[in-house]
């Protein structure tokens, strides 16, 4: 699964809870701001978890609820990053952003 391709294809977050998390091994937790709008993204359009819109704190709750416990990943194919960062420098900001987006929606649930 990924959150990036869920918002872009138009989709409810009101779904996740119909999938059997046990059996994703990954989700991809790319993040997307609110311009422009979902059918206007690009991949080019990700950011860092935690710097767009995507609502973490409801859908990794559902996550988990539906059995994931999995892994998560990045995919950023947004230049800006490329442009201002080394692969060191970005690889332990998206760990960061990532763990940072994790653990507050997993506390704010009661999970963690």
């Amino acid at each position: 699964m990924d959150c990036y391709h869920v918002h872009r294809g138009g989709n409810s977050w009101d779904t996740v809870d119909v999938l059997n998390g046990a059996k994703l091994p990954v989700i991809h937790m790319n993040d997307y701001p609110s311009e422009p709008t979902y059918d206007k993204l690009t991949d080019a359009d990700r950011v860092l978890p935690g710097e767009g819109v995507c609502p973490y704190d409801y859908i990794v709750p559902k996550l988990f609820e539906a059995g994931f416990r999995g892994g998560f990943s990045v995919e950023l194919f947004n230049k800006g990053y490329w442009d201002s960062m080394d692969a060191d420098a970005l690889l332990k900001k998206s760990f960061e952003s990532s763990v940072l987006v994790l653990s507050s929606a997993l506390q704010k649930a009661g999970h963690y």
